[in-house]
């Protein structure tokens, strides 16, 4: 009998550490943008440099970073038309409504605001705002 209360304590612990999975960062980390999306990706989850797993790829026009900060993701895409950020199991993501939605639910075409922090060469989104759907 008492292998199963603790048993049942042990997950009970396992659940509420496993709640709160957001990374708070400092205002100070965070950079704001906007930009066209062009395409989202699905990604395998690959690693980025400050341990974050990517989920999907966000391709965007009319976004054009500046600042020492930005030279290695600047370099990583200075042939390409648009400029991808990571969607990270972090980032979340808003529509209009201020309603939290999942990737594939951005349209191609759509206006979107966002955060993001630096993670070498990639960025990471930590927050993405719809402003203009593109079925608008």
């Amino acid at each position: 009998m008492k292998p199963t209360y603790i048993f049942l304590i042990l997950l009970i612990l396992l659940n509420v550490g496993c709640t709160n999975t957001s990374i708070p960062y400092e205002e100070d980390e965070l950079h704001h943008f906007s930009g066209e999306v062009f395409g989202i990706v699905p990604q395998d989850g690959y690693v980025l440099p400050n341990k974050s797993k990517s989920r999907y790829a966000l391709s965007l026009h009319n976004f054009y970073p500046e600042g020492e900060e930005f030279d290695e993701f600047n370099r990583k895409h200075q042939n390409t038309i648009e400029r991808i950020i990571d969607i990270t199991d972090n980032t979340k993501i808003y529509d209009e409504n201020d309603s939290e939605i999942v990737p594939t639910d951005v349209e191609i075409g759509s206006a979107v605001e966002f955060k993001v922090i630096v993670a070498d060469e990639f960025l990471e989104a930590i927050e993405i705002k719809v402003i203009k759907s593109a079925s608008e």
